[in-house]
């Protein structure tokens, strides 16, 4: 058991490195970034003196598809094809009322064989892939947007990836904000005012509304942490201004 789960764990450390090379856009960006998956992973066999081809034990099957409407038969016709090909007429009549489609199948004899199907499946279909930013695994995406999470819903969470991770940034970003902080000190001084009828509704109502145009400003660097402070301090001066 311990030598299988070596095993297992080489797998996935070798699958994990060639879905790196494959698949990941900023991985050597200067270098593979204008190539193909296909060619990523040929490239990386190439490197690793790997042979340039990969065989799979294959076969394809017909299996039974939709019942197609029913028609009206020529039963004398169906006779006639079922006894010179030496086929019973329920047979041909199963064929003729069922369509039939073509389906390959793949025999792996090991793991690893089929974690090799599986990637030359992935290249083969063009299928978009990305390793998440947040949980460190590898997901598929649709179309050609910037995806950074997986939408996956882990053990002990209740929400995805993509949603804990807006989440986090969106604090994140706040936090580095120093006009939020300073806008939520003055808007706490400010209303506590206005319930002692310091201030009136109306002026403050005005001055909400200017405080986050400047916090807004200061957020984008058009004026710094600093004369925020200084028009906050001076847009009810009645109160006596602190020492800085």
């Amino acid at each position: 058991m311990l030598d299988y789960y070596k095993y297992l764990i080489m797998l996935q450390k070798e699958y994990r490195d060639i879905l790196e090379f494959c698949f990941e856009s900023k991985y050597y960006s200067e270098v593979l970034g204008d190539m193909t998956a296909s060619a990523r992973y040929y490239l990386y066999r190439k490197i690793n003196n790997m042979p340039p081809f990969v065989e799979f034990n294959e076969e394809q099957r017909l299996i039974m598809g939709d019942k197609k409407s029913p028609l009206n038969y020529d039963f004398s016709a169906f006779a006639d094809f079922a006894q010179e090909h030496d086929i019973d007429a329920a047979t041909l009549i199963y064929f003729h009322n069922y369509n039939h489609n073509p389906v390959l199948r793949y025999r792996c004899e090991s793991l690893h064989e089929f974690l090799e199907l599986e990637l030359c499946k992935l290249i083969e279909y063009k299928v978009n892939l990305k390793c998440c930013e947040r949980c460190g695994q590898w997901f598929t995406y649709k179309g050609n947007y910037d995806a950074r999470y997986c939408n996956r819903t882990h053990l002990g969470e209740l929400r995805s990836c993509r949603d804990l991770a807006a989440e986090e940034n969106y604090k994140m970003k706040m936090a580095e904000n120093k006009a939020i902080p300073i806008y939520r000190k003055y808007y706490r001084r400010y209303s506590a005012r206005v319930k002692v009828n310091q201030i009136k509704k109306n002026d403050f109502k005005k001055w909400k509304y200017e405080a986050l145009v400047k916090r807004d400003e200061c957020s984008a660097g058009n004026i710094t942490p600093e004369e925020y402070i200084d028009w906050l301090e001076d847009c009810f001066p009645n109160r006596k201004r602190k020492d800085k």
